[in-house]
């Protein structure tokens, strides 16, 4: 922790439960220190964060404010996984498997009929709307919208690895992405601006 700004030392804090807390901890001081790994000429201690905007996706500083790597971070229980990348934006988003069994009515607010069917599955594969949810806030993350966009209208087929429609916001040409189910108990997406 002794890495961790001020600033995320207090939000930390701020948590409800520490568990939440300790997690976010551990997802920042991972994220410095992945940064560094690519950045060894700055210190895991001495990077700064930025966000253009309210509620857009932060970016990482050097000291001397020069735009560091692209980076996005996830942290679920049991699980803290960052994404850093020197070329591109990238999104990352992990679920555990096994998750309890969603409504029809929050399902269909955040699936399109195409992947759940009109009136739903007669049988939910929890599995697989994991799998979608998770690609699909990957790629809403590393295109810079997070939870703000509509989640219905982005289409996927999470087998294939293909954006098939999304919102205006993203032109899903740009955008790849690949569903994993590594490490063992957990579904980890992760989204990145093609070539």
């Amino acid at each position: 922790m002794a890495i961790l700004s001020a600033g995320e030392l207090a939000r930390m804090q701020r948590f409800r439960r520490p568990q939440d807390g300790a997690r976010y901890g551990q997802a920042h001081a991972l994220l410095r220190r992945a940064l560094s790994a690519v950045s060894p000429e700055v210190a895991p201690e001495a990077w700064l964060f930025d966000v253009p905007q309210k509620g857009g996706k932060p970016f990482a500083l050097t000291p001397s404010g020069a735009r560091g790597p692209f980076f996005n971070l996830t942290h679920c229980h049991g699980l803290v996984a960052v994404a850093v990348s020197t070329i591109r934006e990238v999104g990352l988003d992990a679920e555990p498997a096994e998750r309890s069994a969603a409504s029809y009515d929050l399902a269909r607010r955040v699936f399109s009929p195409k992947e759940i069917g009109k009136d739903g599955p007669a049988v939910w594969d929890n599995r697989a709307l994991t799998r979608l949810w998770c690609a699909k806030e990957a790629l809403a993350k590393g295109a810079g919208f997070g939870l703000a966009l509509d989640f219905a209208e982005i289409v996927i087929d999470p087998d294939r690895q293909t954006i098939l429609s999304a919102p205006a916001e993203i032109d899903p040409s740009r955008w790849r992405f690949s569903v994993e189910a590594a490490p063992p108990g957990f579904t980890l997406a992760l989204a990145w601006e093609a070539d």
